[in-house]
């Protein structure tokens, strides 16, 4: 399944937020204390993050029914 990207952190949200996307690519550059955020926000409830060439990809589990 191929990633949608992200063009940065407000645009991640956004797309976390319609539902439709299991996995979202970081496409910018992100600062360490936004990375560290959404380690914590997402390493919680399961989300896999994982390192792609530059960039960070993030995958998540959907909520069970």
């Amino acid at each position: 399944m191929p990633s949608e990207k992200a063009r940065s952190l407000d645009h991640f949200y956004e797309l976390l937020a319609t539902g439709q996307h299991s996995k979202i690519e970081l496409d910018f550059d992100v600062a360490a204390d936004d990375f560290f955020k959404i380690a914590t926000e997402f390493g919680d409830i399961g989300a896999r993050i994982t390192r792609v060439n530059e960039r960070f990809i993030i995958k998540i589990k959907p909520p069970k029914a």
